[in-house]
């Protein structure tokens, strides 16, 4: 590989308790839309009992981000470890498969792929934990997403419906 396509890891904060939760972040040129994403990803983890491991996939043509990462997860308290691995030049399926075979060696229970633009919802994890943990025969859920403009987005609505209802 070149110097322009190395893969570069970055551990920006680790839990000191095994992740119950691992979340895949791929991302492309999305600073800003990641910031608040991962500002509503936090807010979500606030409201779960168990420790996260998030991994960032970057394939933005810099390293600019980690600095930045560093900085925002450096002020958060919950038991959440956050990875950053940039891999540039690939596409988002190649991100994810990379960000998944990062969260093999933990002992997750649950995992979540979510895209640098969307925004969680703050009961998100926990309606999904909850809902997980009563309903073992469940292998996949949509957790309710909030779109840009308020609310929830309308395919999130159709299919988490029954679960959005048992949480209003």
């Amino acid at each position: 590989m070149n110097n322009n396509n190395e893969i570069k890891e970055t551990s920006l904060r680790e839990s000191l308790e095994e992740p119950v939760w691992g979340i895949v972040i791929p991302t492309y040129k999305r600073q800003n839309r990641l910031s608040e994403c991962l500002h509503c990803l936090y807010c979500s983890v606030q409201q779960l009992e168990t420790p996260v491991k998030i991994v960032i996939m970057d394939s933005s043509p810099t390293h600019d981000l980690a600095m930045t990462l560093r900085e925002l997860v450096a002020t958060w308290s919950e038991p959440v470890g956050v990875h950053y691995v940039h891999l540039p030049g690939v596409n988002q399926s190649v991100l994810r498969n990379e960000g998944l075979k990062r969260l093999k060696s933990e002992q997750i229970r649950y995992v979540l792929f979510l895209d640098s633009d969307i925004y969680l919802s703050e009961q998100a994890l926990k309606i999904c934990s909850d809902y997980l943990d009563e309903h073992e025969e469940i292998a996949a859920l949509a957790p309710p997403l909030v779109s840009y403009a308020g609310g929830l987005h309308e395919e999130t609505r159709r299919s988490f419906e029954y679960v959005i209802q048992r949480h209003e």
